[in-house]
Formats: structure tokens, sequence, C-alpha cells
């Protein structure tokens, strides 16, 4: 993957944005907060930047949105999985992302 830009927010978190080979777009927020450690979310996106799938990774934690062919949202923790047919998937990006 190649590094297209990096930005650094107010808040001190960094947004990253990565393009494969296949065209494929990444962006990553990573946080660093004092006393509870590091998040990183991360979006992947097809080639022309529709988010598909997002990662929220904390210290023990792991959650994956994906989203489902109506454009609503499938939440996976752990073993656990939870369909939110009223919950919009680009809206989940809005929320996680705050841009």
């Amino acid at each position: 993957m190649t590094l297209l830009s990096t930005l650094p927010r107010i808040d001190g978190s960094v947004l990253r944005e990565y393009k494969s080979k296949s065209g494929n777009i990444t962006y990553t927020l990573r946080n660093e907060i004092a006393g509870r450690g590091i998040t990183l979310k991360v979006m992947n996106c097809d080639a022309k930047g529709n988010p598909k799938i997002i990662r929220d990774v904390a210290k023990g934690r792991n959650d994956v949105y994906i989203k489902a062919e109506d454009g609503s949202t499938i939440l996976k923790q752990g073993d656990k999985t939870t369909t939110f047919p009223n919950l919009v998937f680009n809206k989940v990006c809005e929320i996680l992302f705050k841009q």
C-alpha cells in the first residue's frame, strides 16, 4: 500500500490515506489517549472511495462494521453478530471518523 496523505488533526489524532495496487483506498485514524492506550479506526473502501468495512480497534476490543447489500450495517464483535437494518452504513462512517 502506498501512503497518499497524512493529516494531523486538532484533537491529536492522525488521519492517513493509503491506496493499494488494485486501486482500493484505506483510511486509518489513530488516536493516543493518555492512560487509556491507542485506538485505531480503519476504513476499507473500493476504488471509487465507497466504504465497505470499518474496524474499530482498541485494547481488548475489535469491532467490525460491514456494509450490507441494502446499505444497512452489520456489527461483528468476536463471535457475536448484530444486524442494524435501520442504521445506514455511511452514517456509521461519518460518526466514527467525524470529518
